[in-house]
C-alpha cells in the first residue's frame, strides 16, 4: 500500500491483536468515510489469517492506550488468551 500513497503507519499490539495506525484529518461525523475504506481494505486483504476489522471507524473505538493492560474477556493463560500488554511494536 505504501507504494499507492499511503504513508507508514505505527504498528501496534492492542494486547488482541495487531493494529496499524494511520493518522487521518477527518471529523468525528466523517459520513461513514471511514467505515467504507476499512470495508474495502477488507475485501482486498482478508484471508485464513488476517482479518480487517471494519467495525471499529468509531472514533472512540479506534485505539487502545499503549502501557495498557487488555482486560477484555477472562484471563486465562492456560488456554493461551492472558491479558496483555498494548505496546507499540515500530514507528517509522
Amino acid at each position: 500500500m505504501w507504494s499507492e500513497g499511503w504513508d507508514s503507519p505505527v504498528l501496534a499490539d492492542s494486547g488482541n491483536g495487531a493494529h496499524l495506525l494511520y493518522r487521518v484529518e477527518l471529523p468525528a461525523d466523517d459520513g461513514g468515510h471511514v467505515q467504507q475504506i476499512l470495508t474495502e481494505l477488507g475485501k482486498r486483504f482478508n484471508d485464513a489469517r488476517v482479518v480487517v476489522d471494519h467495525t471499529v471507524y468509531d472514533p472512540a473505538r479506534v485505539w487502545k492506550v499503549s502501557g495498557t493492560l487488555a482486560r477484555k474477556g477472562d484471563h486465562a493463560p492456560v488456554v493461551g488468551r492472558p491479558h496483555r500488554m498494548a505496546c507499540v511494536l515500530e514507528v517509522d
